[in-house]
């Protein structure tokens, strides 16, 4: 019985001492929700966060309709593409004027200030602006709201208008 006890004694060290303690690993990331890798997780902020900067815009199709019927001169129509915040209270893009404009071709604008898309709720708007005034008239012809990083995925945005009569198109670059 004497040789029993430091027996037992030592087995129980032994299986304590063989158990290894599970030891937590920190893990790092982007803690910043406007980047396309924000990732809450993880347990400490590092460098890996990027961000979407605006390259191009693009028009692929709009309604074909006549956009001034009562002037059948210019039933075609000019078209502006305005993108800003939700209430379009803040414009970064204002598109210079496409003049008789084809709805089945595709039109696009280069961003030549290219700006950071954040996590919120931006707005487009696709005008069909008078070049000649008193003949023809100014219209908002669609428009459309988004979240860019609901589109994180890409290097593209592709969206239509709600009544799907438009498509419309942001390039953008990872950086």
């Amino acid at each position: 019985m004497k040789n029993f006890i430091p027996v037992v004694f030592l087995a129980f060290f032994l299986l304590i001492g063989g158990c290894k303690k599970e030891v937590d690993i920190p893990t790092f990331g982007c803690h910043d929700l406007d980047s396309p890798r924000s990732n809450l997780n993880t347990d400490y902020h590092d460098s890996t966060c990027v961000y979407m900067y605006v390259s191009e815009f693009e028009i692929t199709y709009f309604e074909d309709k006549s956009w001034d019927p009562l002037n059948p001169l210019f039933d075609e129509a000019d078209i502006v593409l305005k993108f800003g915040d939700a209430n379009m209270d803040s414009i970064y893009f204002d598109s210079y004027r496409i003049t008789d404009a084809d709805a089945t071709e595709r039109h696009t604008w280069v961003a030549h200030t290219q700006f950071q898309l954040k996590n919120q709720l931006y707005a487009w708007e696709l005008h069909n602006e008078a070049t000649v005034l008193f003949l023809e008239s100014d219209e908002l012809m669609t428009s459309g709201l988004l979240n860019p990083l609901d589109f994180k995925n890409d290097s593209v945005i592709v969206m239509t208008d709600s009544i799907q009569n438009t498509q419309i198109k942001i390039r953008y670059e990872i950086r």
